[in-house]
């Protein structure tokens, strides 16, 4: 899964491919989802020519954006995999738009209500579905109160609790964390590192190395929300700069 354009893609499926290859003997097949904003972006294929050698890996590709034209039919389908799709396209529809997201994040709450899955299934499509529609504090206070007035009314309270269960989860992992680093000045100083620490790991994972004036900039902040909210960004930035990062005073 590849969420944007990336000029060696191609070049690293077929490092990937080779490397299993190599290591298990067993063939491989390379296929990849393309989650990215650029309709035109369309890597199918690696390969190059030396001394009369040709290598060459075709491998197929779906582009999530092909399927925007059919929002209604995987809004209608009972497939688990047509609730993601439809959370990722409304993730680049509503980039911009906070309150459409969070109305668009509520509909699909609704219809894995509505198409009689099971509980852990319920759970688990709304953990990816928190995860690529994040909302602002304000408006996730919001939908939290929302949803839990929809769960009651269908007597069938199942996110409301997860996610209580997880926001204390996150919070004793953010104190781990801060104590782990010798921060013991208390509960909240740990919670702000923790946080701290799961942005710098997601930006890594996303943009690889970072700047170090970008890694202090982020180090200096103490505002649990405004890390909260910027964890949220990265879903859908495409590039370092598209994240909102404040100025701080580094030391």
């Amino acid at each position: 899964m590849q969420s944007q354009r990336e000029q060696a893609f191609a070049e690293r499926l077929y490092r990937y491919n080779s490397r299993l290859y190599s290591s298990r003997r067993t063939k491989v097949a390379t296929l990849a989802i393309l989650c990215d904003s650029a309709p035109s972006w369309r890597p199918t294929q690696f390969a190059y020519n030396l001394l009369g050698c040709h290598v060459q890996l075709d491998f197929p590709t779906a582009k999530l954006l092909d399927y925007q034209a059919e929002a209604g039919a995987l809004a209608a389908s009972d497939n688990p995999f047509a609730i993601v799709t439809l959370a990722h396209l409304d993730a680049l529809a509503t980039k911009a738009d906070d309150p459409a997201r969070k109305t668009a994040k509520f509909r699909l709450v609704r219809l894995l209500y509505d198409r009689g899955y099971e509980r852990e299934d319920v759970e688990n499509l709304f953990r990816f579905i928190d995860w690529v529609l994040w909302l602002d504090p304000d408006l996730e206070e919001q939908f939290e109160e929302e949803l839990e007035a929809f769960e009651k009314e269908r007597n069938m309270e199942y996110i409301s609790t997860l996610e209580r269960k997880a926001i204390e989860r996150g919070l004793e992992q953010g104190l781990e964390k801060g104590l782990e680093q010798g921060v013991t000045k208390g509960r909240d100083e740990g919670i702000v590192l923790g946080q701290q620490r799961m942005l710098l790991m997601l930006l890594t994972q996303k943009f690889g190395a970072l700047p170090d004036e970008f890694v202090l900039r982020i180090q200096g902040m103490t505002d649990e929300r405004t890390l909260q909210s910027l964890v949220g960004q990265v879903l859908s930035a495409e590039s370092l700069d598209e994240m909102d990062i404040p100025d701080v005073p580094v030391e």
